[in-house]
């Protein structure tokens, strides 16, 4: 668990005694009685990643019958003998879009105005492809290679993909200034971390763009668009794998294809295929094709405008 997941916890934790226990004491009962009760408030997922945040706070104060306690609750509405009525309370997936035109992203980029934070952080996920949790953990290794920290990274160091990528010098200088945005916005910040603070005002921006659409844009759908303008621009696997993070090719599946590409891909790998083989795992269902050649997908930095007007 790296430094920053465990600030996190920390915060999800300290939120959850306060707007659940409201005040009372902070047993090992009452904490895991407010879990069961809320769960209906939770996606099943979010519901694990509370229960992580518990166990690891409880731990940290050196309460582990507490956390042990927590890591045997199971949630109330996806246990395998839940009741159908139980089960029917499970909180839907938030529905997001997977792909953006280049429409939509104007009518975003014109209603960001004067928000730099937001701005910046858009600006990385479209040039990247990086997860949320990774913005801020770009580093900039030279005026054409950037470094992205994995956000998934376990302990058994069989999640999550650190890497090394190229782009041209005019996209690594708007990347480094728009990290330097957000770190400076972290500094500052007192409440939230700054990038819940974005993705909060970016739901906000895009529902009133987009009033009636019932899947939303959000940073994620940016990621996607990558993925899939990877896929279609004639990259093997294995290099879209190490792009986006992933030590499998098999994960490469969750984006789309070339149907859903908008053509715009300004970033590699900055190392060879074969050292990217050392760390991504080969297991999807099709093999490598001998004839697949990495694309020449870098565009010109006078040709391609990203649309910010940062």
């Amino acid at each position: 668990m790296n430094e920053k997941t465990k600030e996190d916890y920390i915060k999800l934790a300290s939120h959850f005694y306060k707007t659940k226990l409201l005040g009372e004491d902070v047993t090992p009962k009452k904490i895991t009685d407010a879990l069961i009760n809320n769960a209906s408030d939770y996606r099943p997922a979010y519901f694990r990643r509370l229960k992580n945040a518990l166990m690891y706070d409880q731990s940290r104060q050196g309460f582990q019958k507490a956390a042990d306690r927590i890591k045997e609750t199971k949630n109330p509405l996806t246990k395998p003998d839940a009741p159908v009525m139980l089960k029917r309370q499970i909180k839907p997936k938030q529905k997001r879009i997977k792909s953006i035109n280049t429409e939509d992203l104007n009518k975003v980029i014109e209603k960001i105005g004067d928000d730099k934070e937001l701005g910046a952080a858009l600006r990385l996920v479209f040039h990247t492809g990086c997860r949320p949790a990774e913005m801020l953990g770009i580093k900039i290794i030279s005026d054409t290679v950037i470094f992205i920290k994995g956000a998934k990274l376990t302990e058994k160091g069989d999640r999550g993909l650190d890497r090394y990528l190229t782009l041209d010098a005019k996209n690594v200088k708007a990347i480094a200034n728009c990290v330097n945005c957000l770190v400076s916005g972290e500094a500052k910040s007192k409440k939230t971390d700054v990038v819940h603070r974005i993705q909060s005002r970016f739901a906000t921006l895009t529902k009133s763009v987009f009033p009636r659409r019932k899947a939303k844009m959000t940073l994620y759908s940016f990621r996607h668009q990558m993925g899939s303008n990877l896929k279609a621009s004639g990259l093997d696997r294995v290099s879209i794998a190490y792009t986006m993070g992933h030590q499998s090719t098999s994960s490469v599946d969750v984006y789309g294809d070339k149907r859903s590409t908008n053509g715009k891909i300004a970033i590699t790998p900055a190392i060879g295929l074969e050292e990217q083989k050392v760390v991504v795992r080969v297991n999807h269902e099709k093999p490598l094709s001998a004839q697949v050649k990495q694309a020449p997908v870098h565009q010109k930095s006078n040709d391609y405008d990203d649309g910010f007007s940062m």
